[in-house]
């Protein structure tokens, strides 16, 4: 398994302390975007791109744009950091679950 580079470790503590998850996967994608142009010069091991998915019960009855937002605003030092991408899924728990 590849090692949690400090950007995705920040995202997972933050996304884990605001939202109480009851499912959270990140996968780490900078890999994928090494040589687009928007990439040049930068390290091979820089945390840029990554796909967040999570379930929680505070985005109950919350319009999507909004859970979205809110994933932003919780994650705006590492964008601010140099993540290029983000690709979210944001829902509330299934209630059949």
């Amino acid at each position: 398994m590849a090692t949690k580079g400090p950007i995705y470790e920040a995202i997972e503590r933050k996304l884990t302390e605001k939202l109480t998850p009851t499912k959270l996967e990140i996968v780490d994608e900078s890999h994928l975007h090494a040589g687009h142009a928007a990439m040049k010069g930068l390290d091979r091991k820089q945390e840029t791109h990554f796909k967040v998915m999570v379930e929680s019960a505070a985005f109950a009855n919350v319009p999507m744009i909004k859970r979205h937002r809110l994933i932003y605003e919780i994650l705006d030092d590492e964008i601010k950091a140099g993540v290029h991408a983000l690709s979210i899924s944001a829902k509330p728990p299934d209630p059949g679950t």
